[in-house]
């Protein structure tokens, strides 16, 4: 900030006579009471700034009326900012920069700016070939264009004008570490650190989208956001990142968004929106934000980011000044878009691993083995003992014969292969002939009688057919029957597997009387 070596009186517009002053400022006033205002007037982006904003080289569609509004009000009158100021059309517009150290006072500015042209204050464009160069404060100017309006450099400062910088690297939240660049292990958590001078963008004191209606104070940042791109060596690309596996259910999954990051403080961390890293638990579980699992796997099972190396850019959106460097000429490589930065995410050797939903049984004995290999395995290759193999993640498979079954699995990835064995594992049995037996709910009552039969048979059925005395049958394991006239019936049931039959009847059990 220039430091002020004068006094009121050494800034032309303090040095003039008394009545001209006091005629300039009546006129002044004039100007303003009668000017149209301009708060609802279209710009391109609705970024209002407030006096003492840091504003881009790039950015375009800024309205500064607020800004030279109160550097005049502050400077000229000494009430500050009100409504009506803020949103007329500024009294002065003509803005000067200095080299610093300077006595603001005593050298004439290097280079002036005339913001009325046009009404460029309205819709501003802070552009490469006016401010490269330039960067710091830029001041307000007296009538004469030759000295600041104020009589302090602080009261006269305008906005701050700044070359955009932009850096991201990767971080790796299980080393709390930098590994931009650098080879980590599937299955680490990486997240991202944004290093920048655009935080201020989204400083609501100073910039804004609207104009509150009572201060004049701009609300809610407009713009500001920066966005993060992650690509794979075969070029997918992914805007957002995953937590952990979709079939794990220790967090949500995700995916959290890689955009619209309002970067507000320095350093910032993707994953916790805030200067503070990620942070893990013992279990290795973030307990403060959101990270990118390496290791995570879609529902198929399958590497949702399969190892390779991934390049991870950053850019900001900040009022279209990517472009409009691009179209000023000037490289913005490290300004509105990062430097490109790569992470190797490198294959784990698996290790094989599984379970079966059972393991003893009858035959035709069903199980259902699921894969619990660790290292991201690409291929599986399963041996059930009895001749039968399968390549799925996840396999099902059926013992037709009864005996004893090891079952091995084999399991690959880019990095190498692992088996894990699981002898005498399946047992499959043999059935024994079934022994039929059955009751019921109710045996005597009045017409109709509905009766609940239930199959008590032993040796695993697999068939069963009832027989309920009064001509009728069913086939269901435990059926419902009505008698509809009174009569004493024979039940019987006959049970039947793989390894024979058997049939009990109940002789005069059921009685069904008319009232």
């Amino acid at each position: 900030m220039h430091r002020n070596t004068g006094n009121p009186g050494t800034g032309a517009g303090y040095n003039s006579p008394p009545a001209f002053r006091i005629s300039f400022c009546i006129l002044t006033l004039l100007a303003v009471l009668m000017a149209v205002p301009v708060s609802a007037a279209a710009t391109a982006n609705g970024t209002v700034c407030n006096q003492g904003a840091t504003i881009f080289i790039g950015e375009g569609g800024l309205n500064v009326t607020h800004a030279l509004n109160q550097a005049y009000y502050v400077s000229i009158t000494g009430t500050g900012g009100s409504p009506v100021a803020n949103n007329s059309a500024p009294p002065l517009t003509v803005i000067g920069w200095w080299p610093t150290p300077v006595d603001l006072y005593v050298t004439s500015p290097s280079k002036t700016i005339d913001l009325g042209v046009a009404g460029r204050y309205r819709n501003m464009t802070v552009s490469p070939s006016d401010f490269v160069g330039y960067t710091g404060n830029w001041y307000l100017l007296n009538t004469y264009g030759s000295r600041p309006a104020g009589p302090t450099a602080d009261t006269s400062r305008v906005f701050d004008v700044e070359d955009p910088s932009l850096d991201l690297r990767v971080w790796d939240y299980t080393r709390n570490a930098d590994v931009t660049g650098n080879s980590v292990p599937q299955g680490e958590k990486l997240g991202f650190r944004i290093d920048t001078n655009m935080y201020p963008a989204v400083d609501g004191r100073y910039r804004g989208n609207s104009i509150d209606g009572s201060g004049g104070v701009p609300t809610a940042p407009a713009d500001g956001y920066i966005d993060i791109a992650v690509r794979s060596g075969s070029g997918t690309m992914y805007n957002d990142l995953y937590n952990q596996s979709l079939a794990d259910t220790a967090l949500v999954p995700g995916p959290f968004t890689l955009r619209k990051n309002v970067v507000s403080v320095q350093p910032f961390f993707w994953g916790t929106g805030t200067a503070v890293p990620v942070h893990l638990n013992a279990e290795g579980m973030p307990d403060n934000g959101n990270v990118w699992n390496t290791g995570a796997r879609n529902i198929t099972g399958f590497a949702i980011y399969p190892a390779g190396t991934y390049t991870v850019t950053a850019e900001s959106t900040l009022n279209h000044m990517k472009e409009n460097y691009r179209i000023g000429g000037a490289d913005y490589t490290g300004k509105t878009v990062s430097v490109p930065r790569t992470v190797t995410v490198a294959a784990v050797e698996p290790g094989a691993g599984f379970s079966a939903d059972h393991t003893t049984g009858l035959v035709p004995l069903a199980v259902r083995f699921t894969d619990l290999s660790t290292g991201s395995p690409t291929a599986w290759a399963w041996n059930f003992g009895d001749g039968g193999t399968s390549t799925l993640r996840n396999a099902s498979h059926t013992y037709l014969h009864a005996g004893t079954y090891t079952v091995s699995l084999t399991v690959t990835n880019a990095a190498g292969s692992d088996t894990k064995t699981m002898t005498g594992y399946i047992r499959a049995l043999a059935p024994h002939k079934p022994v039929a037996a059955f009751t019921a709910n109710v045996t005597s009552g009045k017409r109709p009688l509905a009766v609940q039969f239930t199959d008590q048979s032993s040796g695993s059925p697999a068939s069963w057919r009832w027989s309920f005395g009064d001509g009728t049958a069913s086939a269901l394991q435990n059926p419902v029957h009505t008698y509809a006239r009174p009569g004493t019936y024979t039940v019987s049931l006959a049970v039947k597997n793989a390894a024979g039959s058997d049939t009990a009847t109940r002789i005069n059990y059921i009685r069904v009387s008319f009232r």
